[in-house]
C-alpha cells in the first residue's frame, strides 16, 4: 500500500510541489486544536474498544491517531496550505483498495469476523476497512507532503 500511494503521488500529484516548512514559525493556536482533537479521538476509541462490534474501529484509532497528530502537530500550517492536494492523494488510493478489497471479499478470499464490526457496509464491504484504508492514505499523503516541505529548506 505504502509503494502504491508513494508511486501515485509522485506520478500524477507532485509536479510542480512547491511547499515550504512552515514548522519553526509559531502555530501555537493551530498546535493546541490539533492535540485537543486527538486527545478526544483517542478517548473515543478507547470507549469504543469496551463494544465488541466497534473493535476494527477503534483498534484502527488507536492505531493511527498518535501518528496522525504527530503529522498535525509538526506543521500544522504546510498541511493546511496543501489540504486539496491531501485529499486527491488519500481519495484515489482509498477508492481504489476499496474496490480491490470488496472483488476480494465477494470472491470469498477473505472476511472480517460479524462480531468484531460495526455491521455498517459499503456494498459488500465493511465500513471499517474504507476507513482503514482512508486514514493509511492520510498518513501516507500528509507525510509525503512534510517530506517534501523538509527537502526545500
Amino acid at each position: 500500500m505504502p509503494l502504491f500511494n508513494s508511486t501515485l503521488f509522485a506520478t500524477l500529484l507532485l509536479r510542480g510541489l512547491k511547499v515550504e516548512s512552515t514548522r519553526r514559525e509559531r502555530q501555537l493556536g493551530s498546535r493546541c486544536i490539533v492535540l485537543i482533537v486527538g486527545i478526544l479521538l483517542m478517548i473515543l476509541a478507547a470507549s469504543l474498544v469496551k463494544q465488541e462490534r466497534f473493535t476494527y474501529l477503534s483498534f484502527t484509532l488507536l492505531w493511527f491517531v498518535p501518528p496522525l497528530v504527530f503529522q498535525w502537530f509538526f506543521d500544522p500550517r504546510v498541511l493546511l496550505q496543501k489540504f486539496g492536494l491531501i485529499i486527491v492523494a488519500t481519495i484515489l488510493p482509498t477508492l481504489y483498495f476499496s474496490i480491490a478489497d470488496s472483488f476480494a471479499i465477494a470472491g470469498g478470499i477473505w472476511s472480517i469476523h460479524p462480531m468484531t464490526r460495526t455491521g455498517w457496509e459499503i456494498g459488500n464491504l465493511p465500513f471499517e476497512e474504507t476507513f482503514f484504508f482512508f486514514i493509511t492514505s492520510l498518513l501516507l499523503a500528509q507525510g509525503l507532503i512534510l517530506w517534501h516541505s523538509l527537502r526545500r529548506v
